[in-house]
């Protein structure tokens, strides 16, 4: 089971990212907190608890 959390916690972090690109290249700053803040935020606690 630690694998899985692991490997959802990557793709949440990973996505972070590519989101947030889209969100700088289109000049939507509240795409870029609320990625930043949910995925990347998500991403980054399933990482630590799993």
């Amino acid at each position: 089971m630690p694998r899985f959390v692991g490997v959802v916690a990557a793709f949440l972090w990973g996505g972070d990212f590519i989101v947030g690109s889209i969100g700088i290249s289109s000049h939507h700053f509240w795409l870029l907190y609320l990625d930043y803040g949910v995925l990347g935020g998500f991403g980054l606690g399933h990482g630590y608890d799993g």
